[in-house]
């Protein structure tokens, strides 16, 4: 009956994946070194509640080396995808090998679309209730109808599994609660905030993202991944106001995953890791990228403007003058800026003080912030609109 079973299993889990469907990443939270190894959905989901999909539709286990489970003679149980995975060592002829298991999910699960992240209350009262109602109520259109899964973290970015706090709700239907009094004697709520995983459809619509920026690394103080900053180095790349943000290891890991600390991590500060703060004193190397409104990315470009030079107090392309010289070539409400020397070099790798340089203002440059006996150089300006402007 046992071979039997095996066999089953292996014809039901080889079958190839349909194209509605994909697969979720390898997970290997245990090792058989006690009584087993065991794999369940419940202990996955508890570790990685946002990297599962509510309802899985297949399963696959191989041990660590990469040989499938169906071919190592072992015996499993559970083996499906509404349980797990799980081998027993007294059930075997030696002990359990290591495994790893990975899940089958509808093909939207694994869009990659988030929304931003959510912090409407904090734990000062009752306890901390990012309820799915009530941020439904406070951001409207901001989240999708049926969300694929949640994602909880603290402000400060450790995931809630890992805070060892209880929480009431904590699903992808009603949302997140953490209360107060179902902590440990004299010990409140942290504060947390939370993230959906939608279909792709949602984010697709309405949002995109921008590239990855690493513009630090942690061989100093920490990496610093701020949104301040990185406006600095890439003042044409990132929107006016970022609705999400995204963190990963320069090798790919999700920042949240990694079980460091991180404070800032939202999408109107940026990143940052510091090194004291964490349990060997060193961050590991950090990227990120920011979740924008769709027409940032699908914008248009202005033709270049250079109204003034810098022969007086300095080259001032504001935004105010440019649209009384150039009435209707600009936007109403630009997207981003670009400033380049006339013979076009980067503004930023110029090595000069600007006073002005955002998409609200735009550009000037004077010529007393400058080193001594240094005027500004001659600068010309480029605004990003949002695609209708330059369709219409």
């Amino acid at each position: 009956m046992g071979k039997f079973l095996r066999l089953l299993l292996l014809t039901v889990l080889v079958l190839p994946a349909c194209a509605s469907t994909c697969t979720t990443r390898w997970f290997d939270r245990d090792d058989p070194s006690g009584v087993g190894d065991f794999e369940t959905l419940a202990d996955l989901r508890k570790e990685y509640p946002m990297d599962i999909c509510p309802k899985p539709t297949g399963i696959e286990a191989q041990t660590v080396e990469g040989t499938p489970a169906s071919s190592t003679g072992q015996i499993f149980h559970p083996f499906n995808p509404k349980e797990g995975f799980a081998c027993v060592n007294k059930e075997q002829k030696y002990f359990c090998l290591d495994y790893k298991v990975r899940f089958t999910c509808p093909s939207n699960f694994c869009s990659g679309c988030t929304t931003r992240w959510f912090d409407r209350d904090n734990p000062s009262g009752k306890g901390d209730y990012e309820l799915l109602s009530n941020l439904r109520s406070e951001y409207p259109g901001g989240i999708c109808d049926e969300p694929l899964a949640i994602n909880v973290q603290t402000v400060d970015g450790r995931p809630a599994v890992k805070t060892g706090q209880r929480f009431s709700v904590y699903d992808t239907t009603r949302g997140f609660a953490c209360v107060n009094t179902e902590q440990v004697p004299g010990q409140s709520c942290l504060d947390y905030v939370v993230q959906f995983t939608c279909p792709e459809s949602f984010c697709s619509a309405s949002t995109c993202t921008t590239r990855w920026f690493d513009r630090d690394d942690p061989s100093g103080v920490g990496d610093f991944e701020t949104l301040a900053d990185l406006r600095r180095e890439y003042p044409t790349d990132i929107c006016p106001e970022p609705i999400g943000i995204e963190a990963q290891t320069v090798e790919g890991t999700p920042a949240s995953s990694t079980g460091q600390i991180f404070h800032p991590f939202n999408p109107k500060e940026g990143f940052a890791c510091v090194n004291k703060e964490q349990y060997k004193r060193s961050c590991l190397d950090y990227k990120v990228r920011f979740t924008c409104p769709s027409n940032f990315c699908s914008g248009c470009m202005t033709q270049w403007f250079d109204r003034d030079g810098p022969s007086g107090r300095g080259d001032y392309e504001l935004l105010s003058n440019l649209r009384s010289e150039y009435p209707g070539k600009i936007c109403a409400e630009p997207l981003a800026i670009n400033v380049q020397t006339l013979d076009g070099i980067p503004a930023l790798k110029t090595g000069q003080k600007f006073s002005v340089y955002d998409p609200t203002q735009g550009f000037a440059c004077v010529n007393d912030e400058q080193k001594p006996g240094r005027s500004c150089h001659d600068y010309r300006v480029q605004f990003t609109c949002p695609g209708s402007f330059c369709s219409g």
